[in-house]
Parts: structure tokens; sequence; C-alpha cells
């Protein structure tokens, strides 16, 4: 048997298996991608208490004082894993803007240009950050811009 990963961020996510027949194994592999591809999920801790954060409700990642912290609707949470590390776990739905914030592209509400032809980037929720130099060219490219 022989099994392959073909990583290319440009494409949607697919998995295709071959099999001369289908076996409990295949069933499972179905059943692990479908439940993987349904709900995505971050764990994430606000005191002594572990939550698990569903993707979509997550406005972005920032960090503060050398940690991570998703913000979710009006909650701050600590997130554990670094911010490289959150974005090459998050899907599509989820945006560089600069070294520290990655954001949810459904819960920005607007941009707008500042002082020093920088972008501000508005969520729906009021926070809001910059995109930095670096990103802006990726940022334009992924929301058509």
């Amino acid at each position: 048997m022989e099994f392959k990963v073909i990583v290319d961020k440009e494409c949607k996510e697919s998995v295709v298996v071959t099999v001369h027949k289908k076996t409990s194994i295949v069933d499972q592999i179905q059943k692990l991608v479908e439940n993987a591809t349904s709900e995505a999920f971050i764990t994430c801790y606000a005191n002594e208490e572990v939550i698990n954060v569903n993707n979509k409700d997550i406005t972005c990642f920032f960090t503060k004082d050398a940690k991570v912290y998703a913000y979710v609707n009006d909650q701050i949470l600590y997130v554990r894993q670094r911010l490289y590390q959150l974005e090459q776990m998050l899907d599509d739905s989820f945006i560089k803007l600069n070294q520290g914030c990655i954001a949810n592209i459904s819960q920005i509400k607007s941009f707008s240009t500042s002082l020093g032809a920088s972008i501000k980037v508005n969520f729906k929720n009021g926070y809001f950050d910059y995109v930095s130099r670096r990103e802006l060219k990726n940022v334009k490219r992924r929301l058509g811009l």
C-alpha cells in the first residue's frame, strides 16, 4: 500500500482513496475525514477551565507578552500553540495579518487606511489590528483586492 501527501495551499483539500475493495479500514478513514472536515476546534484556556472553541467562532489569534491568545466573541482566551503552529493547523478561512495576528476572514467587518498608509482591519466585535507591509500583498491576493 502506498501513502502520498501533496501539500498545495492553492487547491481545495480532498482525500482520495484507491483500493481493490472496500474494507473496514476504508470506512474508518472515511469517518475520520468526515469528522475532521465538519467541525474544527482549538483548545483554549480560561483560568483553570479548558474550552474547545469552534474555529468559526474565533475572531483572531494574537500575541501579547510572548503568549498567544484567541479573541472569541468578547472573551480573550489563552492558547498553548505558537502562531506559526496555528497557521499550519488552520484552514483557508484564516489569514495572517502581521507577525502577531492571524484573523478569521469571516469575522472581518471592514478595512480602512490610516496615517502612514497602513491598512487597519476592523473586526465585527470592535477589535482592530493592522496589516503589515510584509503581508499586504498576500492579504490583497487572498481577499481579491
